[in-house]
């Protein structure tokens, strides 16, 4: 099952350069963003995508965050996603999280974490995520608000 939704987060992240919602820019609180702490360093987005797939019976909430300059992104994938706020653990299938340079190359996989979604409303869907990678690479005081109305 784990390798099915790892392979679902892999064609999500495959399908936002053909169907999905992008944004940048700063003002308010539902404005999107998209950062984490990986090493000790601040990564931040400036691009941020979602969008939703379907496969067996569920729905899958993808959410990417993306540094267009050096082509790396984070995508999150949560299922089943109902449209409301939820915890999904990700050593148990319900999340996961890839970690991809701009060949699409895998510069980290999570093995176990969570992903939070606090907030789901038309204007956007906002939330908080941690994980740790095969290689034991950290990624700690994730949050992302991306653009609402899935």
């Amino acid at each position: 099952m784990k390798n099915l939704f790892l392979a679902l987060l892999v064609m999500g992240f495959m399908a936002f350069g053909a169907c999905s919602k992008s944004s940048t820019g700063p003002t308010s609180s539902n404005t999107p963003s998209f950062k984490v702490t990986i090493k000790g360093n601040t990564w931040t987005a400036n691009a941020i995508f979602d969008n939703t797939s379907w496969s067996s019976g569920d729905t899958t909430l993808f959410i990417a965050g993306k540094d267009t300059i050096t082509g790396k992104e984070i995508v999150l994938g949560v299922s089943p996603y109902l449209g409301k706020a939820g915890t999904f653990v990700i050593s148990s299938s319900s999340a996961s999280s890839i970690y991809v340079d701009s060949n699409s190359t895998t510069l980290g996989s999570a093995i176990y974490g969570q992903v939070v979604l606090t907030s789901v409303n038309s204007s956007s869907i906002q939330g908080t995520f941690s994980f740790t990678c095969f290689d034991s690479t950290k990624y700690t005081s994730g949050s992302f608000t991306a653009p609402g109305g899935l």
